[in-house]
């Protein structure tokens, strides 16, 4: 699992001012507007023209259910009658189905009547007689005892059909079906001629809302615009002229509260760089109290090699070859001392935030000389892996090799004893790549995300402040870089620091 942390927004560049900004207050106002309206007109011609539609279809059923339940009378008595012989077979029926087809107002495109069979008996088209209909609606219209509404697409002419059939029967006595179809497509000129009319309207409201617009614009705009530009010229350290707005309005009461706004800003960054830069030497202190066993015995080392050194002289003061010799092994001594103290001192004074340019394999070597007592004594075995062709970076030198001692430190508090710590430099996509690597305890999943919160810890209490890690993380996103960190619990740590590469 990897976590990963840049410098995300810090480094981008806010582009105000109100010429900078392609869609201002108005047009966004204007666009909205129209939006709105062409929205809320959207939703009232769908529901009008499905309320229309629901109009003409109930009133086009009303009317076919009441034309085919009259004619249906006629046509059961005509029935019953040609079963007694009283009347003759089909006149009287294809009689009744011309008078349906002359009706204009309904559509009618068919008209039929089926016997007891399911047979055309009668039909406006002589072509249909005595064909029998085995489609879905067929099948349902002669199956039902009461009169049933039915809507379909014709396949041929691509239209849609009402189709409404009613039973021609006495009691449980059955002659057969009465079936009309009318045609749907007489409302297409009326929907049509409802969408042109909410068009109009649409448009006319829009219009409306666009003049209007603009002559509100001239009011509210200028005044926020005037503000804008003001606002533009707030610099990022914060330095900014007075907004001078003299309104007896909102926008006047803005201005104030932007000025009363900048100040407070101003007072709380100061605060802010203060407060963290008491952190970063508290954690550089705490870092130091850490490895001050390791400084003083590397100090100890050389001390009694010189007293050593001077008990030998004053033993055989007159032996020059003796003397010239201890007195070259005194300087290297008193050299390491020198060296010793002087990265002690470096590192643990408190320095204004200056950029050079450093070279990150002389960095990674000073920084191992503060803790290289602490790897020896636990017996870590230290790989190193500095790239040749590296390069430099810009940056603080005292503050990323903090960064660098506490991961190093880090490595060495997660090594029980006799572990392995690699280091490595590199360079890739324009950043230099610092790697720390151990096959420590590890961190478990569930903390891995936690660990650069300010004041959280897994060491043990008193072993760890909380704020080397949130320190680091600060330090390099300072300086435009970002940290990886990796770990598996039992298997190890590995962290890496991406900075910047000078070109």
């Amino acid at each position: 699992m990897r976590k990963k942390l840049s410098q995300g927004s810090k480094g981008m560049k806010m582009k105000t001012g109100l010429r900078k900004i392609r869609w201002n207050l108005k047009k966004r106002y204007i666009a909205y507007t129209t939006l709105l309206i062409i929205t809320l007109m959207s939703v009232v011609g769908y529901v009008e023209k499905n309320r229309e539609e629901k109009l003409l279809i109930e009133k086009t059923e009303q009317n076919g259910v009441t034309l085919v339940e009259a004619l249906g009378i006629s046509c059961i008595n005509t029935l019953l009658y040609q079963e007694l012989g009283l009347v003759e077979e089909g006149g009287l029926l294809d009689n009744y189905i011309s008078q349906i087809m002359r009706n204009k107002e309904l559509h009618v495109i068919y008209a039929m009547i089926l016997n007891k069979n399911n047979m055309v008996i009668a039909h406006n088209d002589y072509r249909e007689y005595s064909k029998m209909y085995t489609d879905p609606i067929s099948l349902k219209a002669v199956s039902t005892n009461k009169t049933v509404k039915q809507y379909y697409l014709d396949p041929v002419k691509k239209i849609k059909v009402l189709d409404i059939a009613t039973p021609l029967a006495i009691s449980t006595k059955k002659w057969g079906t009465l079936r009309v179809g009318i045609s749907l497509e007489f409302m297409k000129p009326f929907l049509a001629k409802l969408y042109f009319e909410i068009i109009i309207v649409t448009l006319g409201f829009i219009a409306v809302s666009v003049m209007i617009t603009l002559i509100l614009a001239k009011k509210l705009t200028n005044p926020i615009s005037k503000l804008a530009d003001v606002m533009d010229k707030v610099s990022s350290d914060l330095t900014y002229p007075k907004i001078e707005i003299r309104t007896n309005d909102e926008i006047g009461i803005l201005g104030e509260k932007f000025n009363y706004m900048i100040d407070r800003l101003r007072q709380a960054k100061n605060d802010l760089e203060k407060a963290h830069n008491q952190i970063i030497q508290s954690e550089k202190l705490a870092s130091i109290g850490r490895f001050a066993a390791g400084i003083a015995h590397e100090i100890n080392n050389p001390l009694d090699g010189i007293k050593d050194c001077f008990q030998a002289i004053l033993k055989e003061p007159d032996n020059k070859e003796q003397t010239n010799r201890y007195i070259k092994l005194i300087k290297d001594g008193l050299k390491r001392i020198e060296l010793i103290v002087r990265e002690l001192l470096d590192f643990s004074k408190e320095r204004t935030f200056e950029m050079e340019a450093i070279d990150i394999n002389e960095m990674v070597e000073s920084s191992l000389s503060l803790v290289n007592y602490r790897i020896d004594r636990k017996k870590i075995t230290l790989k190193k892996e500095l790239g040749k062709e590296v390069g430099k970076i810009l940056g603080n030198k005292y503050q990323l090799q903090q960064v660098l001692v506490n991961l190093i430190i880090n490595s060495i508090d997660a090594i029980n004893s006799e572990g392995v710590i690699e280091i490595a430099t590199g360079k890739e996509n324009g950043f230099v790549n610092i790697k720390i690597q151990d096959n420590g305890c590890g961190i478990q999943e569930k903390d891995l995300n936690k660990i650069f919160d300010p004041f959280f810890t897994t060491k043990e209490q008193g072993k760890g402040t909380g704020l080397g890690l949130s320190v680091s993380l600060g330090i390099v996103e300072k300086h435009e870089g970002k940290i990886e960190a990796e770990s598996k619990k039992g298997v190890g740590s590995t962290f890496r620091i991406l900075l910047p590469s000078v070109k």
